[in-house]
């Protein structure tokens, strides 16, 4: 679930509105698959969404200027 958080929170970031919001849709439906089976805490499940979403904020904002201002984007 993190890793589609991560994907979700970089296209919103980007105005990928669609991409990002079938993203998001998937984590979610991983997250609550996971907790069914009993394979994972809720706990557990949103603890990897707060990581997986702040990681991508992280990311967006710190390496995003320097890699436009390296690559003319």
């Amino acid at each position: 679930m993190m890793f589609m958080m991560i994907f979700a929170a970089s296209f919103l970031q980007g105005r990928y509105i669609k991409t990002g919001l079938a993203f998001f849709a998937l984590a979610l439906a991983i997250g609550w698959s996971r907790i069914y089976l009993g394979v994972h805490y809720p706990v557990d499940i949103a603890g990897g969404a707060l990581i997986g979403v702040g990681t991508a904020i992280c990311v967006g904002r710190i390496l995003r200027p320097r890699a436009n201002s390296i690559f003319g984007l």
